[in-house]
């Protein structure tokens, strides 16, 4: 599949992306690839029984090229398959041909990072201390504010309290922030 979606990726590079007449392998060189193949489809092994429901697969892509080692034998599912697949990486990558070329024309705009603010920590109101009052709260380490991207969002589990619902730790989704979008630590 790679030989194959690298083949098409140069018909569309150089713009000739079209499907050329396809050139059909003789008799002998059919039955030749069936014996190279050992009379099954080369990717998911079907023996051969109905000539009908397989094909002769271009490796490459390209169908003027029927020399044996760019030929072998699947059988109609996978050949659709690979087809198939390999039309939709050619789809996306002509689409990130086209995105690539539109950034390119356009100027870069200006980065758009989430603004931060400070708001007053969750699990000591803003005052900086602990549960006993007499140690630094351990979520914002005594500043009474933490960092959080706007618009601040308090934490569903706690509301915003940064107390677990026994109030004596820090809740557990949060941090003890009291806010769902507060900025980590590092």
């Amino acid at each position: 599949m790679k030989r194959l979606f690298a083949g098409e990726r140069k018909h569309v590079d150089s713009g000739k992306r079209k499907k050329d007449a396809r050139i059909s392998p003789d008799d002998a060189q059919g039955k030749e690839i069936v014996r190279k193949c050992k009379a099954k489809c080369d990717v998911c092994g079907l023996p051969y029984i109905d000539p009908s429901q397989f094909a002769i697969h271009h490796i490459n892509g390209d169908p003027k090229i029927t020399v044996t080692r760019n030929l072998t034998l699947l059988c109609s599912n996978c050949h659709n398959s690979i087809h198939g697949t390999v039309d939709s990486q050619i789809k996306d990558y002509k689409n990130n041909q086209k995105t690539a070329v539109g950034e390119k024309q356009n100027p870069p705009m200006e980065s758009t990072k989430p603004k931060k603010i400070k708001v007053n920590c969750g699990f000591c109101g803003g005052s900086g201390k602990g549960l006993t009052g007499f140690y630094l709260c351990p979520v914002c380490q005594g500043d009474g504010q933490i960092e959080v991207f706007s618009p601040p969002e308090k934490c569903r589990v706690c509301k915003g309290t940064g107390k677990a619902p026994l109030g004596t730790t820090t809740c557990p989704k949060c941090g003890g922030t009291g806010y769902k979008n507060a900025v980590k630590r590092t």
